[in-house]
């Protein structure tokens, strides 16, 4: 079997690239309370070990590498508001 790729499914993939130093400041800017309430309302799996361990900077890498961004939190904070 073959597959054939088209150009839409190439202009459909997009590599969303993130300021990592700057996304980091603004989730600690956050503070622990909303990113493990968002942690726990999203059901992500492993991030109360990583806080448990390493604290709020653990857990800001653990975020980061979960792919969540800052705008992903302040959007979940402003829902439950």
């Amino acid at each position: 079997m073959q597959v054939a790729t088209t150009r839409f499914a190439d202009e459909a993939r997009q590599l969303v690239l993130v300021d990592v130093t700057e996304e980091r400041k603004k989730l600690l800017g956050l503070g622990a309370r909303k990113l493990r309430q968002f942690c726990k309302e999203r059901q992500i799996q492993g991030y109360s070990t990583v806080y448990n361990r390493k604290k709020l900077d653990g857990l800001v890498d653990f975020l980061i590498a979960q792919q969540v961004t800052s705008a992903q939190v302040v959007e979940f904070v402003e829902m439950l508001a």
